[in-house]
């Protein structure tokens, strides 16, 4: 088994995200082909970019 720590940013929206990856909803995932990863982490991305 591998342990599943938990990284730490300054970026309170990213360390919840990252915090609650693990109880997505991995049956309706959807592709963001503009950042090539999932649509729920090209959010926080666009967040983390844009500062919104």
């Amino acid at each position: 088994m591998y342990s599943n720590d938990i990284i730490e940013m300054e970026d309170f929206n990213f360390n919840h995200y990252i915090h609650h990856f693990d109880e997505c909803d991995a049956e309706h995932i959807k592709y963001n082909d503009e950042y090539n990863c999932i649509e729920a982490l090209a959010e926080c991305m666009e967040e983390i970019i844009w500062g919104n």
